[in-house]
């Protein structure tokens, strides 16, 4: 079976910019941890203890996870059943890199309040307000 590995790396789920698509050969996939320990022999910096998320696209597009046995035949299955010659198995893992530790994450830049003041032109209509308010006062006595 062809399988076609997209490896998506990121700080997070939500962000997982840089993507490496590798291809390989499975004579049997028996089990999904057979086919974790291949996924993780491609990449040099995986381990065993690595988490990983794997998914596989449906017939409506959808992403779909799986992690056992049964979940992975479901998704063989369907890729085996599709129509032509390369049957291709397409599968999607997800490896979310922790953020780096606050002193090495930019500091975001921290907006000072601005200090308001008033402009040439509000300081005459200020003056001419009590200038009037002043005479008219100065009126009514």
């Amino acid at each position: 079976m062809q399988v076609k590995v997209i490896l998506h790396r990121g700080p997070s789920e939500e962000v997982l910019p840089r993507k490496e698509i590798r291809r390989f050969f499975l004579e049997k996939l028996d089990s999904f941890q057979h086919l974790k320990d291949q996924v993780i022999m491609l990449y040099d910096d995986l381990t065993a203890d690595t988490t990983l998320r794997f998914l596989w696209t449906d017939e409506e597009g959808d992403n779909v996870q799986f992690s056992s046995d049964k979940e992975m035949k479901e998704a063989v299955n369907f890729f085996q059943n599709q129509q032509g010659e390369n049957k291709l198995f397409k599968l999607i893992v997800r490896f979310p890199q922790p953020p780096p530790p606050p002193a090495a994450q930019k500091a975001a830049p921290t907006k000072e309040p601005k200090e308001t003041t008033t402009t040439g032109k509000t300081r005459r209509r200020w003056r001419r307000r009590s200038r009037r308010s002043t005479s008219a006062s100065a009126r009514r006595t």
